[in-house]
């Protein structure tokens, strides 16, 4: 499966890593507004091979540019606004997209995302690995088993 990521940001590093582990997979084109971060990114996965054997992973600073190449599935790293409307043209491309959280930040972003999702089914995924923390997990027993009252917010922080 030959893979493209938009958004090469500090996120980007953990799905890259990831698509490295896995087999039969390539990464194949990595974009960024800054192409430098593109590159930097590239760089930092070829470290460490003595020859980059041909992999020709390509940097782009044009995500539209980049969509236009052949590939399967696109990884959305982005800036939250971009999320929704850079799924939807994607899948419209005809490549899967797996995309970083949140799915969107209006109303009109997952209507978007809905009717995209129902034209292509199957070849829309949404990061939330969160949910499987035993943190996460208690929560659910708690809430679900009626040990705590109804939740009316929730912050995290580091």
């Amino acid at each position: 499966m030959k893979v493209g990521i938009i958004g090469c940001g500090g996120i980007a590093n953990v799905h890259a890593w990831v698509l490295e582990q896995m087999e039969d997979v390539e990464i194949v084109a990595l974009c960024d507004i800054d192409e430098n971060k593109a590159k930097a990114l590239k760089s930092n996965l070829l470290k460490g091979r003595e020859v980059d054997t041909g992999r020709g992973i390509q940097t782009y600073s044009d995500w539209h540019e980049m969509l236009l190449k052949d590939f399967d599935v696109v990884h959305i790293c982005t800036p939250h606004f971009l999320h929704a409307s850079m799924a939807v043209e994607t899948l419209d491309k005809g490549k899967a997209v797996l995309m970083e959280k949140p799915c969107g930040i209006s109303m009109k972003d997952f209507e978007a995302l809905k009717i995209a999702d129902e034209a292509h089914p199957g070849k829309l995924g949404f990061c939330f690995q969160n949910r499987y923390n035993e943190t996460t997990k208690l929560m659910d027993k708690l809430i679900c088993g009626g040990r705590i009252g109804e939740v009316i917010g929730a912050r995290g922080a580091k």
